[in-house]
């Protein structure tokens, strides 16, 4: 899987067979087969391996956040997905490279609901600090508007006239304004 994943990142999924992983990896494709039938299962396995880390690093940043106040949170929260996602190009790599596929479908989705599990469960912890709203309603809006920029970025999309930092500076403001209180009439 790891030489796999060096494949994706340095050459492309072009480059990508079992014939390459085996080289790369130094054991014949003989041995490779005995673990992967393909390379599909080789790019199900890697995608299923960073999912699973990225769930990790979710549940540190719930951790992390726990005693801080709802504008912190959200500020630190949308960093954070920010960063693991430049930090995780490789599982990019596999979604883009393996879109098609309903195993991958199925992490995707286990992966945005851990993340709309630890943005839920935040919410709740602060509730008084928050409009009253449903955890479960606001996660998935939060969780969904944020990884919608980073599809966007993810294709290209950057715009000419936003850095990055002023896209997630205007990100924090706009969960930071939809989760505040409304002040009374």
């Amino acid at each position: 899987m790891d030489a796999a994943g060096r494949i994706l990142l340095n050459e492309g999924i072009g480059a990508l067979n079992t014939n390459r992983i085996a080289k790369v990896a130094g054991v014949s494709v003989g041995s490779l087969y005995q673990y992967f039938p393909n390379k599909e299962a080789v790019l199900g396995a890697l995608a299923e391996r960073e999912g699973i880390e990225l769930r990790s690093k979710f549940e540190g940043l719930l951790r992390l956040t726990e005693d801080m106040p709802v504008e912190q949170f959200v500020d630190q929260v949308i960093h954070a997905m920010f960063a693991m996602r430049e930090r995780n190009a490789l599982l990019i790599r596999v979604a883009d490279a393996h879109s098609g596929d309903p195993g991958l479908l199925q992490q995707r989705v286990a992966l945005a609901e851990s993340l709309r599990d630890v943005v839920r469960r935040l919410i709740q912890r602060r509730s008084p600090e928050t409009r009253p709203v449903d955890a479960d309603v606001a996660s998935f809006v939060i969780v969904h508007a944020i990884q919608g920029q980073l599809a966007a970025l993810d294709q290209g999309l950057q715009p000419w006239f936003m850095e990055r930092e002023e896209l997630v500076a205007e990100l924090v403001i706009l969960v930071q304004r939809y989760l505040r209180p409304h002040p009374e009439p």
